[in-house]
């Protein structure tokens, strides 16, 4: 089976790095012969996503996966990459406010026009506000044969832009959670650091509505430091989930944080990490921080014993809606979640950090939602 699988790979964080893997590892189960086509808005920069995680793969899935880069954002290699394939797929990550929306848009057209099969695998939906992008976002509900999407919220405003009677979709879980899954069975356990992983972020343009970005990097800076002098005995460790321009390196931030606080103590992760070596990382933890969403979802799994940063609401961003599906006892409630749009932001969460309890995973709803994945595969494929 040939699959073509496009997003918003090119500018892919570690966490859009665990998505593939997830998809991939899914894929795998479902065709004993598989090829993959993925495309790439920069593909120099996906070349490193390969190398490094095809291994990964291979561990995760039991085979060789083979997979090879095209520039999706340009129309011919897109049109022969999708002709050439049974089944595409938008591989995960949020339908938003981005231009190359509309290069997703032409290519389920063309799929459909082709009479190659489309699906939404595991995507989340917006920050989506400006109408050109929401009709996209609908033309893609439209032109999908089926669409899993991560959460039961991003299904809910899925529905609300596709009134296609005849649309079907339903929700599972990030497929990076799988990639999770497959990490512990394959390599864990790993043997406990003394370091507490940080992962922070600038806050975007899509967020700055919610959050005072400069109020959040001068709140940062008082975190890191209280972390630090709260754990004397533990080594700090900032840890980027993204190190590309586009998206946003997460190194910026926190080497100004480094800077800012003046301890050399602090530790920065400026050589860029594999997608393996960073969730090794967050395993050996003693505990660790998250704030991109991806870092929020693999920590957990990985470790347990976690903060979090809510930076895209409280009420119906995209942190909410998977603590919403997957923490089902509450184990996140406002001692170990800090919602930046949620008033005062209180540093003591932070505290005791090393004491607390460890996350359960709820191996029952994962379980579940990895069979939603397979199910809708054998279906199409």
């Amino acid at each position: 089976m040939r699959v073509c699988i496009i997003g918003w790979y090119g500018t892919e964080t570690l966490g859009d790095r665990a998505i593939l893997a997830g998809m991939l590892a899914f894929l795998s189960e479902v065709s004993a012969d598989i090829q993959v086509s993925l495309g790439s808005l920069h593909p120099f920069f996906s070349e490193r996503t390969l190398v490094e995680d095809q291994p990964l793969w291979k561990t995760l899935t039991g085979r060789e996966v083979p997979v090879e880069l095209f520039n999706s954002s340009k129309p011919g290699p897109l049109k022969r990459a999708i002709q050439s394939s049974d089944l595409l797929l938008m591989g995960g990550g949020p339908l938003m406010d981005l231009r190359e929306m509309h290069m997703v848009a032409f290519a389920f057209r063309y799929a459909r026009r082709k009479k190659v099969r489309t699906g939404i695998f595991g995507c989340g939906i917006g920050p989506l506000k400006k109408p050109s992008f929401q009709k996209a976002a609908a033309d893609i509900l439209a032109h999908s044969d089926f669409a899993v999407f991560r959460d039961s919220l991003a299904e809910a405003e899925a529905r609300k832009l596709c009134r296609k009677s005849d649309f079907r979709s339903c929700s599972a879980i990030d497929p990076a959670a799988y990639c999770a899954r497959l990490f512990k069975e394959k390599y864990m356990p790993l043997d406990t650091q003394n370091r507490i992983s940080i992962n922070l972020r600038a806050i975007s343009w899509e967020y700055d509505k919610v959050v005072d970005g400069k109020g959040f990097n001068d709140f940062a800076v008082e975190l890191v430091d209280k972390v630090v002098a709260d754990n004397p005995e533990s080594k700090v460790l900032l840890i980027p989930h993204h190190y590309f321009f586009f998206g946003g390196d997460d190194r910026v931030l926190m080497n100004t944080i480094k800077y800012r606080i003046g301890n050399r103590e602090i530790l920065v992760q400026n050589k860029p990490l594999s997608l393996q070596e960073t969730m090794s990382t967050f395993a050996s933890s003693t505990c660790c921080v998250g704030m991109r969403f991806h870092a929020m979802l693999l920590m957990p799994l990985l470790n347990g014993r976690c903060r979090v940063i809510n930076y895209t609401g409280d009420q119906s961003g995209k942190i909410r809606g998977y603590l919403n599906d997957f923490d089902p006892n509450g184990f996140f409630d406002s001692r170990r979640v800090l919602s930046l749009d949620a008033g005062e932001w209180d540093l003591s969460i932070f505290d005791n950090m090393l004491q607390d309890d460890c996350f359960e995973s709820p191996d029952g709803l994962l379980d579940k939602a990895f069979q939603t994945y397979r199910t809708v595969l054998a279906e199409h494929t």
